[in-house]
């Protein structure tokens, strides 16, 4: 399996969606501190990333903030403090540069350091010896 390091400095230049993804925000915070803010309008925050070959990937939200619906005149949103304090999934996007082809793996990378209930519960399902159900007879 690749390895992901947290790269806030790495050129994000000409990278562009690759793939979508859900994750907890509050849980990256939590892994890798507070997001970079990016234009702070369509993109609260982004967290940077670099493979081991030096491929760059951008994990970002997208219009999901007051920071853009507020100004599209839609109240209601959460604000980027709220949205990266969420403790829900939520579809973020992944981002890279063209014909880098490991969007798969960086998404696989991400389910693994931060994975999300689902994968959580499946995981305990499998590792758990027993039923924990109470096995009285009424």
């Amino acid at each position: 399996m690749s390895t992901f390091t947290l790269m806030p400095s790495a050129d994000t230049n000409k990278t562009h969606l690759l793939a979508n993804v859900y994750l907890i925000p509050a849980k990256l915070v939590l892994l890798f501190g507070p997001p970079v803010p990016v234009d702070e309008y369509k993109v609260s925050g982004e967290y940077v990333f670099q493979d081991e070959e030096g491929h760059v990937f951008t994990l970002y939200d997208w219009k999901c903030t007051s920071l853009y619906w507020d100004e599209e005149g839609i109240k209601g949103s959460p604000t980027p403090d709220e949205f990266w304090a969420t403790t829900r999934p939520v579809q973020l996007k992944i981002g890279g540069r063209r014909n880098c082809g490991r969007a798969s793996d960086f998404a696989k990378w991400l389910k693994i350091v931060a994975p999300t209930p689902s994968i959580l519960s499946r995981i305990l399902k499998y590792f758990l010896p027993f039923n924990r159900r109470s096995t009285k007879k009424t």
